[in-house]
């Protein structure tokens, strides 16, 4: 019995030859076929169409239909948000560059006349049609590779039961995965991009208005006790429950989540207004958070420059104290330079008179060469042109200086 093939399959197979020869093929009867045409929302050839076709005069025109693409994007209403977000941000009047001194400080943002419940009533008129639960009972290919890969997993544990156990076999396994194949079947029509990793543990995400969402599903069961029931007029009854998640953790009792007695398109619109008018709610923070922001890093952009000009003003004084003392220190040693070059000289001729008079002054012609030599390199008045353009550049006089 063949009852897992493919919706696209199933189509191609219908149309090829007589829905007798089709069950047959599949190992069903006319009746199973029929009920899977129609879960599938499979198009089938009308009453009369096998027939007519074999006819050699023709009474009637068939058009084969086209098999409906109920995963489709109706329009993508995620691109649509985030337009209107863009175009949102290039109509505002209060930005401005804090850092950009030459840029003038705009007027803060107006406030929003518009309210969050307006908001909300716009976003619903734009949201594309979602599919109706007739749609949820076709398999969104993604819930399809899962429910095939589980089916193979049920068939290799009943061969080895220390295989891996399957997750959607039981009935409450069942209900889940109905439960996911409805949110992503929405998310995909939304243009939400819904996609599964993991193995062992499944983990289901969306990239929702340009940010990835990790999102779970599960069941709860209620039941209460026969007084219970008397006393509140309660049942036994099962909900079903939508989780946004920030880890890969299953959403437990005690967090938020959404519960809803009944699933329908309804249930995924509720979720994704919400999310949108918590995202509408933070824009609208962060438009008079980041004026506020830009105005205080303003005022310490200009409260910076004033400093740097009081610092550059220091700076440029305490350069000027300490070029003059460097001025002062070159005069003071040439100065002691030329005063010792002086003395060496005048302590030559003094020797030279003592030995003159002594009759010793040949003996002394060595030393007092040594000496000149001495005097004259320390001498500034003796110093190459070279060496005296080096020793006025040191002091950094320029024209106006």
């Amino acid at each position: 019995m063949k009852k897992n093939i493919s919706r696209e399959a199933l189509y191609e197979l219908v149309w090829s030859k007589p829905m007798t020869h089709v069950a047959k093929e599949l190992g069903i009867s006319d009746v199973m076929l029929g009920k899977m045409c129609k879960e599938q929302l499979v198009p089938k050839p009308p009453r009369g169409y096998w027939a007519n076709l074999g006819s050699d005069k023709k009474r009637v025109v068939y058009v084969r239909p086209k098999l409906p693409d109920l995963f489709q994007k109706k329009n993508d209403f995620n691109q649509w948000v985030l337009d209107d977000y863009k175009l949102r941000e290039s109509l505002r009047t209060d930005k401005f560059d804090p850092d950009d001194l030459n840029d003038p400080v705009r007027e803060p943002p107006s406030p929003f006349t518009e309210t969050l419940l307006e908001f909300r009533e716009r976003m619903v008129g734009v949201m594309p049609v979602l599919p109706n639960m007739e749609a949820f009972k076709v398999m969104h290919p993604l819930i399809r590779t899962i429910n095939e890969a589980d089916l193979q997993l049920e068939e290799a544990h009943k061969k080895d039961r220390w295989a891996p156990n399957p997750q959607f076999r039981t009935l409450q396994g069942r209900q889940q995965l109905r439960l996911f194949n409805v949110f992503v079947s929405c998310f995909q029509v939304l243009g939400f991009e819904p996609s599964v990793r993991g193995r062992k543990y499944l983990v289901f995400s969306a990239r929702v208005f340009d940010q990835p969402k990790k999102f779970n599903v599960f069941l709860k069961h209620y039941s209460p006790s026969a007084a219970e029931m008397r006393r509140f007029k309660t049942t036994k009854r099962t909900t079903y429950c939508f989780a946004w998640t920030e880890d890969d953790e299953e959403v437990t009792r005690g967090k938020n989540y959404y519960e809803f007695e009944e699933l329908s398109a309804e249930s995924v619109k509720t979720v994704v207004l919400d999310l949108l008018v918590k995202r509408e709610e933070g824009y609208r923070r962060s438009v008079f958070f980041e004026y506020s922001y830009n105005l205080r890093a303003r005022n310490e952009a200009i409260e910076m420059k004033q400093r740097r000009a009081e610092k550059l003003v220091e700076l440029r004084e305490q350069a000027e104290v300490q070029l003059i003392e460097t001025r002062t220190k070159l005069l003071r040693q040439a100065i002691e330079r030329m005063q010792y070059a002086d003395q060496i000289r005048n302590l030559i001729n003094a020797v030279k008179d003592k030995a003159i008079a002594q009759g010793d002054a040949r003996e002394l012609d060595h030393w007092a060469a040594w000496a000149v030599e001495q005097a004259d390199a320390i001498d500034p008045r003796t110093q190459s042109r070279e060496s005296t353009k080096a020793w006025i550049q040191k002091f950094r006089v320029t024209l106006g200086q």
